[in-house]
């Protein structure tokens, strides 16, 4: 059935993708036109997935058929978590980086005033 190998083919590529931006995040630096770049790719793939899933009767597949693209919807979306946490934490990161900039931003004018 070409519906499932499509189906199954975006899936692969979505977690591909998913597997590059999560590699980014964790990385040391973080490429901001790489992972906008994926991101975007990603919105595409998610897109066409939607489409190709809206024309299929999935009581139409076999168990195995079932089976395999519910092992690649779990992965496809403990990945979309992991890449959801990663996120968070560059996010909570960056707060505490402002926190303590605006601190010793703070502190210097009161040194400042005292001089």
């Amino acid at each position: 059935m070409r519906n499932i190998e499509e189906i199954s083919d975006q899936l692969k590529k979505l977690i591909g993708i998913n597997k590059k931006i999560n590699n980014q995040l964790e990385g040391d630096e973080t490429n901001i036109a790489f992972l906008e770049e994926k991101i975007d790719q990603r919105e595409e793939y998610v897109k066409n997935l939607t489409l190709l899933i809206q024309k299929v009767d999935p009581a139409g597949f076999t168990k195995e058929q079932n089976k395999s693209l519910k092992v690649l919807f779990i992965r496809f979306d403990q990945q979309s978590q992991n890449i959801q946490k990663a996120l968070d934490n560059i996010v909570e990161k960056s707060k505490d980086q402002l926190d303590d900039a605006i601190k010793r931003r703070k502190a210097e004018e009161k040194y400042q005033l005292l001089k």
